[in-house]
C-alpha cells in the first residue's frame, strides 16, 4: 500500500512538473511572437507608407489578441494551481 502512495506521489509530481514546463514553453513562445510583431510594426512605420501603415495596423490588432491569449493561458493556469493547490 505504502508503495502505491509512492508511485501515486512521484508520478504527480512528475505530471506537476510537466505542466509547469509546457506552460513556460507557451509563455516563452507568445512573447518571443510578440517581440517579432512589434519589431515589424515599428519597421513597418518607419517606412510611413500607405501600405505599410494598414500592414503595421492589422500586426497591431494580432499583437492584441497575442496577447489576449496570453492572459487566457495564464488565468487558466493560474486556477489550476490554486486548485491543485487547494486538493492538497
Amino acid at each position: 500500500m505504502g508503495l502505491i502512495k509512492t508511485v501515486l506521489s512521484a508520478l504527480n509530481a512528475y505530471l506537476q512538473l510537466r505542466n509547469k514546463a509546457f506552460y513556460y514553453d507557451i509563455t516563452e513562445k507568445s512573447r518571443d511572437k510578440q517581440q517579432k510583431i512589434i519589431n515589424e510594426i515599428e519597421s513597418l512605420r518607419d517606412k510611413r507608407s500607405s501600405s505599410a501603415t494598414e500592414r503595421a495596423d492589422l500586426l497591431q490588432q494580432q499583437l492584441i489578441a497575442e496577447k489576449q491569449h496570453l492572459e487566457h493561458i495564464s488565468a487558466i493556469y493560474a486556477d489550476l494551481v490554486s486548485r491543485n493547490d487547494s486538493s492538497n
